[in-house]
């Protein structure tokens, strides 16, 4: 009990399934409850609960929080309970132990809120509550008070000898993000470097460039991703690495986006991936790569890809079939007008490009039975003028109307 648990718990965990007290102290003894062995929870409430008050309120805590990370929820509250039927304040330990119950049934805003009076008590269990404060924040993607990182520092000089001491530290650096103070996080996590190893390091960077990609401001995003894009291989979530070349791409950077794909080589080849690589080949002028990447892809967002592809390849009567069948037809009227389709720019979609058509298509009389060149010359004048009316009205703003994709 002094230490939280048994240096000897894995020979005490055989009497977990106890029908006796034993089951209690087993429980207790382990340092973290394997949820593959079987436990008598019933048993060590009973035995919790017979206990006097003074031990009752020291034990029931701890146990509530074994079961609830063996997943029993409800015997977990039933053990907090034992001890809130008492005339006495809760402990701190009981109040940390429900709110993790709170943080288990979604009840954020309650945990969040029963953390902050334990942090603000000054009990032994208040850095352990900051922690989880933190935490809670990161696991609820909300914002924290910039008192909070300052907070946090204090206690992590202060009990820099303790066991918590490095997790403090690891909560500085989050804390530190998730206030926005992104340039003091990833000075944190540089100071952190050469006690916390490669994987503790890698682990912490993944959580600041989530952070980052997700809530940071353009600028500031883009400043870390050209910093970090050849360290995406070190990353402990892939997924990080998508989202980061997907903002960059969204902003305009493919180039930053295709070198984080490159070296983010464990991320799954899924279709948005690969519709996100043929994004960003078509941005870099490489259609061909980009109708590869998009083989055997099935999704309007591919065919639009496709559709981009074939423009660029001035493919434009295929571009033209893509766009009817996502049914996008100022897109398919465009495609139509560089193919020169004037069939399709006489239908009612392409009303602004039918007089176009019509004037193209109209055969130009070449007989000889005409009134002399005076009357060549005004039918001439006469088709001049009527091009130029077409034409000025398509300057005019009706060709405008129809969506153009970016080069």
């Amino acid at each position: 009990m002094e230490y939280g648990h048994a240096k000897e718990g894995a020979y005490l965990k055989h009497f977990a399934d106890c029908d006796s007290s034993a089951a209690l102290w087993a429980i207790l003894a382990q340092e973290t409850l394997d949820p593959a062995i079987p436990i008598d929870a019933a048993a060590a409430l009973r035995a919790a609960t017979a206990l006097p008050m003074y031990l009752r309120r020291f034990v029931a805590p701890k146990l509530s929080r074994r079961l609830l990370e063996y997943g029993d929820e409800i015997r977990s509250e039933t053990a907090l309970r034992s001890v809130d039927r008492t005339p006495e304040p809760a402990t701190a330990q009981s109040e940390l132990a429900r709110a993790e119950l709170q943080m288990s049934k979604g009840e954020t805003a309650a945990a969040q809120q029963t953390l902050s009076e334990i942090v603000t008590s000054n009990e032994q269990q208040s850095a352990e509550a900051l922690i989880k404060f933190v935490d809670s924040h990161l696991e609820a993607d909300t914002q924290i008070d910039e008192s909070v990182a300052t907070l946090v520092e204090a206690y992590a000089v202060e009990m820099r000898g303790d066991p918590l001491g490095a997790e403090l530290k690891r909560t500085h650096v989050l804390a530190l993000a998730k206030s926005g103070q992104f340039d003091a996080a990833f000075t944190a996590l540089t100071r952190m470097r050469s006690r916390s190893g490669p994987d503790r390091e890698n682990e912490l960077r993944t959580l600041l460039l989530d952070i980052v990609t997700r809530t940071a401001a353009d600028v500031v995003f883009l400043e870390r991703a050209f910093e970090h894009a050849r360290k995406v291989t070190d990353l402990t979530e892939p997924r990080v690495a998508f989202d980061m070349a997907m903002r960059a791409i969204d902003l305009g950077f493919p180039k930053l986006a295709d070198a984080i794909l490159k070296d983010a080589s464990d991320i799954p080849l899924s279709s948005k991936a690969r519709e996100l690589k043929a994004r960003i080949a078509l941005d870099l002028g490489r259609p061909a790569e980009a109708e590869a990447e998009l083989f055997g892809v099935e999704s309007d967002t591919a065919d639009r890809l496709r559709a981009r592809a074939k423009t660029m390849e001035n493919n434009h009567a295929d571009a033209i079939g893509l766009y009817e069948r996502l049914g996008e037809p100022e897109q398919s009227v465009r495609a139509a007008w560089l193919a020169e389709d004037w069939s399709r720019l006489g239908t009612a979609e392409a009303a602004q490009f039918a007089p176009v058509a019509d004037l193209i298509e109209t055969p130009m009389d070449s007989s000889d039975n005409r009134d002399g060149m005076l009357g060549r010359l005004t039918d001439a004048v006469s088709e001049s003028q009527q091009a130029r009316e077409v034409i000025q009205s398509l300057l005019d703003g009706s060709v405008g109307t129809a969506t153009v994709d970016e080069p």
